[in-house]
């Protein structure tokens, strides 16, 4: 059963099908289901479920993939395998997906969030790149923001904080500004800062080199 929110942009899908008669059935668990229909989706299609609830996303736009895209490809550049041949300090990786948390590992009904960009420090990255799926917790996970944003900006926000994420960032592709969120050591709720646009910026956790905006935003220079 498929329903239509108010929002144009997403499917909401229960993919729960109902208990038959026999005592051994059960419900299937939405992780199950989510690995089940993962073939069956169109590419480039986004799924994850959030408040324990399945979400299929349909493909994002020219713009949001053009943001996300050089957004990543300049941080891999400077710190991650670019083209600077120094050791990697990051690993960064496009639309992962991510269990809430490594002690959840065993169980069914958990979080799966699919961030457009997440980034781990190279000592405490994934090392087996031959997946999809990733218990590691991120050290940055970046949101491009649809044009019905609540989500991200809500109630995913709150559940990075839970995965003790320590940065957010929310990126708006046609206002062209960043939030940039982070969690301090003894909080559990993100401090979050808005950049507006400028030519280059300077920011958490990636404060040791000037973010070229009109590269991500492909702002002509003036």
């Amino acid at each position: 059963m498929t329903t239509r929110p108010s929002d144009p942009h997403l499917v909401r899908a229960d993919f729960q099908p109902k208990a038959r008669r026999s005592a051994e059935s059960r419900p299937v668990p939405i992780r199950t289901a989510l690995e089940q229909i993962r073939d069956m989706l169109p590419d480039n299609t986004r799924a994850e479920i959030v408040a324990g609830e399945l979400i299929v996303y349909p493909p994002p736009t020219a713009r949001h993939n053009r943001v996300s895209f050089r957004l990543m490809s300049q941080l891999d550049d400077e710190l991650g395998s670019g083209k600077r041949g120094d050791r990697p300090r990051w690993l960064f990786l496009e639309r992962p997906g991510i269990y809430l948390a490594e002690e959840l590992r065993e169980s069914e009904e958990k979080e799966y969030l699919e961030p457009d960009v997440a980034g781990w420090r190279i000592e405490r990255a994934p090392t087996d790149l031959d997946q999809h799926t990733f218990w590691e917790r991120p050290d940055w996970v970046c949101e491009v923001l649809s044009k019905n944003p609540s989500r991200d900006r809500k109630t995913k926000r709150g559940l990075y904080a839970a995965m003790e994420v320590p940065h957010y960032w929310m990126v708006e592709p046609r206002e062209r500004w960043i939030d940039a969120c982070n969690l301090p050591a003894t909080h559990s709720v993100y401090k979050c800062e808005r950049h507006a646009y400028r030519p280059t910026m300077r920011v958490e956790p990636f404060d040791g080199f000037e973010l070229d905006l009109q590269r991500v935003f492909e702002v002509e220079p003036e």
